[in-house]
């Protein structure tokens, strides 16, 4: 896989735990000047379920500040899909979103395994949610072509990526470039 130079040439997907980052680095709409940065439905779904009402208020306003451009999948699950923002799934991209699933629950428990990743108190169908949510922020990424680079914390979905040819990095990696950028 050739690597990329991250820079505002590229399109840049965000994965819904990097949003925190986001917050810590205190980003402005101003630094993002220019910057090309894309979410799926997903996102905006996991910051209204957010169950605590300062966490979610908090990452709602830097969404908002950030402001990305929704990609519309070309699949989708049901509970994590809004209106205009997800195709009618062609049995090809229905399975291929299902492929994606099953990778990153294979990832989860190879993480789990090598004690890398603590199992959460989520039920199954909180696991099934959120791999469903990152097969579909993966499958965006496909269709965004080699440009895109998924800014994402989790080990699973950059395994996966990987294993795919999609680029991936650090949330704090990316916001440190954009730091860089906004002193020039």
């Amino acid at each position: 896989t050739v690597r990329t130079e991250m820079n505002k040439d590229n399109l840049y997907l965000i994965d819904t735990n990097s949003l925190k980052d986001f917050i810590n680095f205190q980003i402005r709409k101003s630094d993002l000047a220019g910057w090309k940065i894309y979410c799926t439905s997903v996102q905006k779904i996991e910051i209204t379920r957010t169950e605590d009402v300062e966490k979610r208020n908090n990452l709602m306003d830097i969404f908002q500040e950030i402001n990305p451009e929704f990609v519309t999948s070309p699949a989708g699950y049901y509970d994590l899909s809004m209106l205009g923002r997800v195709r009618f799934a062609t049995p090809e991209n229905a399975r291929e979103l299902d492929q994606l699933k099953h990778e990153i629950e294979i990832e989860d428990q190879r993480l789990e395994a090598e004690g890398k990743k603590m199992k959460s108190f989520r039920t199954q169908e909180g696991y099934a949610l959120n791999r469903g949510g990152d097969a579909m922020v993966l499958q965006a990424a496909l269709c965004l072509g080699p440009k895109c680079i998924v800014i994402t914390r989790d080990l699973a979905m950059k395994r996966v990526c990987k294993s795919h040819s999609i680029q991936n990095a650090k949330p704090v990696t990316f916001l440190n470039m954009i730091a860089d950028n906004s002193l020039e």
